[in-house]
């Protein structure tokens, strides 16, 4: 029995972050997965979005490589966030509200094919578009017309 329990406890430990997701979103499609002040989202809207902001993702950069994050933490950017690991990158969030000359040395290390960003902060992340696409999560949303 204890190689049983072994064995069980070793399948949990291996899932990787994205096997958790899809898991719990099977179990509680419809339950709250992140919230913020703009509203929750349901674990199944967040696979979902997450997919398609992967989809988007993987036609633009090699697996294993950097996707920029211009904007506040919010549902919006856990969605992107997944994106990127669905797309086999990583992500590294900028703090919007450091200085731009900061924020260059970080895009100048991270060498990143895109900034993702929202709409409300897209006209301050225009300024890094010589370094990377600047694109707005919400238009590969749109753009996506996932069900």
């Amino acid at each position: 029995m204890w190689d049983f329990e072994r064995s069980r406890m070793k399948n949990i430990y291996s899932k990787n972050i994205l096997e958790w997701l899809e898991l719990d979103a099977g179990i509680y499609p419809d339950k709250a997965a992140f919230g913020d002040p703009e509203g929750d989202i349901t674990f199944k809207e967040l696979v979902r979005d997450a997919k398609g902001i992967g989809s988007y993702l993987s036609g633009r950069i090699e697996p294993n490589l950097p996707v920029a994050f211009f904007l506040e933490k919010s549902c919006l950017a856990v969605k992107g966030m997944f994106g990127a690991i669905y797309a086999r990158g990583f992500y590294s969030v900028m703090d919007v509200r450091s200085p731009a000359s900061r924020m260059m040395k970080m895009l100048e290390v991270l060498k990143p094919a895109i900034i993702l960003t929202d709409r409300k902060n897209c006209e301050a992340a225009a300024e890094f578009s010589a370094v990377a696409e600047v694109v707005c999560i919400e238009d590969i949303l749109d753009k996506s017309e996932i069900d």
